[in-house]
This record gives structure tokens, sequence and C-alpha cells, in this order.
């Protein structure tokens, strides 16, 4: 059964370094046969993103070298069995941390570096700006602001804001930019999301415009699209009330599986996956953000599922069948 990653913030998908950790794994077994390296090196230049998970594998085990070196100080022990079972547990050890380390990058705001305002897990930044639009910045995002001109430029470089330029004169509403269009509100509400794979808007009163490579777009209150590639596509009420993070809540209304999952997944302390066969499962209910783990268990004594947590980090969702 194919398993699904909720999104996360690092830039590249969790399928990609899940197979980069298997690699390591039977790369670093000392039984490498001939097309598996082959299979490797093949694999490695399929796309510039198997090069990066790669070496983002490679920087997690330099950062263990001093647990090898333990284990090569160890060798010494006068118990051989002894120290058999101990470099077998060091190597469990290392194993782990690394698949730990790789789920934790996930919940880590990447972007935090080089912007003006982020937010960590969980938390929720509003921000006030001089023309009178204020901000709200979800979970796990980061946005900059240039001030230089009276309507501000926001970049948003992960993640969501919620805008309300309602207050703000027409020549200062801001203009929210990600990598695939800008978003120009006319006397409004609204939300910007932006990931690795597509930016989307969600209009909660007024009217946003949005200008990308190829087209322009007016956007009425209560519609919603997605941008991905220069191509701007309507979306289907998901079920979950927009914007429902700014009061720390999901309002699921017979919402899909999936996406009540993926609007966990910021606030959450670790990875969730899911098989496909739960994505279509219908959810209804009010989910507190603050407290992911309840909201799981409330979820899997309503629906025919199973939730096994193999640490804190890694959350798996099976058909209880």
């Amino acid at each position: 059964m194919p398993i699904q990653p909720c999104a996360n913030s690092t830039g590249i998908p969790s399928t990609i370094l899940d197979s980069a950790l298997q690699w390591a794994v039977v790369l670093g077994s000392g039984e490498v046969q001939r097309d598996q390296r082959l299979s490797f090196n093949q694999w490695l230049i399929d796309d510039p993103l198997h090069s990066l998970a790669w070496q983002r594998i490679q920087m997690i085990e330099q950062d263990f070298s001093t647990l090898r070196q333990l284990s090569d100080d160890h060798s010494s022990a006068k118990n051989p069995p002894k120290k058999r079972q101990f470099l077998k547990l060091l190597s469990a050890v290392v194993a782990c941390v690394m698949v730990l380390t790789i789920a934790i990058e996930g919940r880590v705001n990447l972007h935090a570096w080089r912007s003006d305002y982020a937010t960590t897990l969980g938390q929720v930044q509003h921000i006030q700006l001089a023309g009178g639009t204020k901000i709200s910045l979800d979970s796990l995002s980061a946005i900059n602001i240039d001030s230089s001109s009276s309507a501000p430029i926001i970049t948003l470089l992960s993640g969501s804001i919620f805008i309300d330029s309602s207050a703000a004169s027409s020549s200062k509403k801001p203009t929210i930019v990600t990598n695939d269009a800008s978003f120009t509100p006319i006397g409004t509400q609204f939300i910007v999301n932006s990931n690795s794979k597509q930016s989307s808007l969600q209009v909660l009163a007024g009217q946003v415009k949005i200008a990308a490579k190829d087209f322009q777009l007016k956007v009425l209150e209560g519609n919603s699209w997605s941008i991905n590639d220069g191509i701007a596509t309507p979306m289907i009420n998901s079920g979950i009330k927009a914007g429902g993070w700014r009061q720390g809540v999901i309002e699921a209304n017979n919402a899909r599986l999936a996406e009540v999952l993926q609007a966990l997944q910021p606030y959450h302390r670790g990875k969730i996956y899911y098989t496909s066969d739960v994505a279509n499962l219908r959810v209804t209910g009010t989910f507190r953000l603050e407290d992911t783990n309840s909201a799981l268990l409330v979820i899997s004594a309503a629906l025919p599922i199973d939730i096994t947590s193999y640490t804190q980090w890694w959350t798996h969702i099976t058909l209880n069948k």
C-alpha cells in the first residue's frame, strides 16, 4: 500500500529523503553488490534533489563520527561477545538517530535565518503594519517585508499567511509574493500558502488579484485557487474552515482525512505518514492544534484506522482491516 507523507518544509520531498536513507542502509551494510552500486549511481544523477538528499545524509553521518570512534575504542574489550553486542547496539543507535534527525529537520523552519519574521513549531505570530494591514503567520512560516514604498511587498518564503487589509487605504495595501505569483488585495481578508510544490489563495472577504507570468486573475470572496508552474486551478472546498489556525483550531466538516492531517502537520512534532486507502475517509469535528496527539486519538476513535507511533517523531496511519 503506497504511503503518503504529509508535507515538510525542507524543500526535499519526504519520499526522496526516505530513499536516500534506504540507500545509506544498503551502502553501509558492507555487502553491496555491483548492480546495487550501479543502481545507486543512477539514482544519484536522476534528480538534483537526490544528490541534495544524499549530501544531507552524509552530513548527518559525519555528526556521529564521535559515536563511531567510541566503537573503535571499545574494540579492546576483553569479552568478544559483549564487544559484538555493543557494536551491534551502537550501529542501531546511530541508524535510529539518523532517522530522527531527518524527521526533526521537517519540523524546523529552514527559512528563518533569511527572513524578517519567522515562526517555530506551533507558533502563530501577529504583526501590525504601519499602513493599517494586520498579518498573522502560521506555524513554520517565514516572510520578508519590503516597506521602501507606501504599499509594502511581503515575500512569503514558506508556510501560510493571513492578511487583513480592510483598514489600509488603497495606496497602502500590501502585495504578497511567492515563487508562483503575486497577490494584491482589493479591500479584503485572505490567506496565501506557499510550499515547495505550489502556492494557493483563499479569499475570505473582498477580492484579490493574482498576477503570474502568463496570466492575471481576479478572485472573489469565498473562492480558492492554486498556482503551480504558471497554471491556476480552482480549488474545491476542502471542508476545513479557512484560517482556523489563527484561533488554534482545525474545524473540519466532512473533510478528507488527508486534508485534516496536512493541517495538523505544521503543529505536530514529527512526521505523519498515512496509507492511500485512508486518505478519503471523512472527518467532522473541531481539533485543538496545541495537542495534535489528542486530535489524532479522537480521529482514530471515530474512523476505522490504526495509528502507530514508532517514536514521537514518526507516526504511521493505516486502515483498520
